[in-house]
């Protein structure tokens, strides 16, 4: 039986202005079944050659109130310009980049945001006027941060639900969800209590993160790439969190991903990366497969001292240990038709692994991938002559 369907608003059409994208929603049609809700059609008209925001400085008037201390934790600052903050300041409000912030940058020239969830690009829905505002063309960069970095969707997780239960759900994502964003100089010190670290939500395309350390306690992931994004570039950054019971980067239904000349550093069981599709978790079909990710030229460290625990592992879930991928049972797409990972037609080459054995450097638990090249030492800064695989 079908999970009790909730209700959302009917989409009535999609506009592209400037360069933002807005989802055109009627408040007065709502939908109480997720059939009537497929019929949707959504459209995306690009304007070619559309003029992004103009590129405004902030004035200090706005950087006063950016620095100014939080008068409580959920206390909030929207920034709709560049940014560029006094060098070594602590930055106690969450910080929130939104779309009115698409063509800027944000520079913290050292300063440390210190907010539990720290700082926030999003895409944003107005529900007085039934418009969604997609975030684009953002760079932060040169800052410390202590709690969590999300690039968020936007919209509620009912919304989500409702739009995982149609066929062009990850099309619908992607054209709400940020995109093309500049994370670069990052230095994330999770401080204990944090879950993820930074955050790369449902259907966010095109996001580099580069020259980056991430560093500290995480009790969850700290770098996550979510379900239905895709066309991310990791590339020259440190991943050395105390993670536990996770892997240093977690790619959950994310597509089309390059991760390049990083060094990685095993500190949890998990080891350094999965790639999988969650199943059925939250009753939400995962569309997207987890396909054509390159991992290349990058440096996987065991610090954990255990034999088992993987440097990169393609198709990590497949349904295994998972009590909840029946949750999205009754479609036939998706999730719902099929638990499997489909961790395929990637790239595993030319990355080097230290302190792992040859059987868990690359776990290989799904079809058409190419691992090649990769050099295996089995303990960290081994002389001993490499086994390639």
């Amino acid at each position: 039986m079908r999970p009790v369907e909730r209700e959302i608003h009917h989409f009535s059409s999609v506009v592209c202005c400037s360069g933002e994208v807005y989802a055109i929603i009627d408040p007065l049609m709502t939908i109480r079944s997720a059939a009537v809700l497929a019929t949707i059609i959504f459209f995306v008209h690009a304007l070619t050659g559309s003029a992004q925001p103009a590129d405004v400085a902030c004035a200090a008037e706005k950087i006063a109130e950016i620095i100014a201390p939080a008068r409580s934790a959920s206390d909030t600052v929207i920034v709709n310009c560049s940014a560029k903050l006094p060098a070594n300041q602590t930055v106690t409000k969450r910080v929130v980049l939104g779309p009115e912030a698409s063509g800027t940058t944000f520079d913290c020239r050292g300063s440390t945001l210190s907010n539990r969830w720290s700082i926030n690009v999003t895409s944003r829905y107005d529900m007085a006027t039934g418009t969604i505002r997609k975030a684009r063309d953002i760079t932060v960069k040169n800052c410390t941060v202590t709690g969590t970095f999300q690039i968020s969707t936007g919209v509620s997780a009912d919304f989500v639900l409702m739009s995982s239960r149609t066929a062009n759900h990850t099309q619908l994502m992607r054209s709400i969800a940020p995109t093309n964003i500049m994370l670069d100089a990052i230095a994330l010190n999770a401080a204990a209590g944090v879950n993820n670290g930074i955050y790369f939500a449902l259907g966010t395309t095109d996001v580099t993160l580069r020259n980056s350390t991430l560093k500290g306690v995480l009790s969850g992931v700290p770098l996550y790439l979510d379900a239905e994004s895709g066309g991310h570039t990791i590339v020259n950054n440190t991943f050395d969190v105390d993670t536990t019971y996770r892997e240093q980067i977690a790619i959950d239904g994310s597509s089309d991903n390059v991760v390049r000349g990083n060094r990685i550093n095993a500190r949890g069981a998990f080891g350094g990366i999965q790639i999988y599709r969650n199943c059925g978790e939250g009753q939400m079909i995962r569309h997207n497969d987890p396909r054509r990710n390159r991992i290349e030229g990058n440096t996987f460290v065991n610090f954990t001292g255990k034999g088992n625990v993987p440097g990169v592992w393609l198709g990590s879930r497949n349904a295994k240990g998972s009590s909840w991928c029946g949750d999205d049972a009754g479609y036939s797409f998706g999730s719902s038709a099929n638990d499997a990972d489909f961790a395929r037609d990637s790239m595993v080459r030319d990355n080097t692994f230290e302190g792992f054995t040859e059987a868990n450097a690359v776990r290989n638990d799904d079809t058409n991938n190419l691992v090649t090249g990769n050099r295996i030492r089995s303990a960290r800064g081994s002389a001993q002559r490499d086994r390639s695989r």
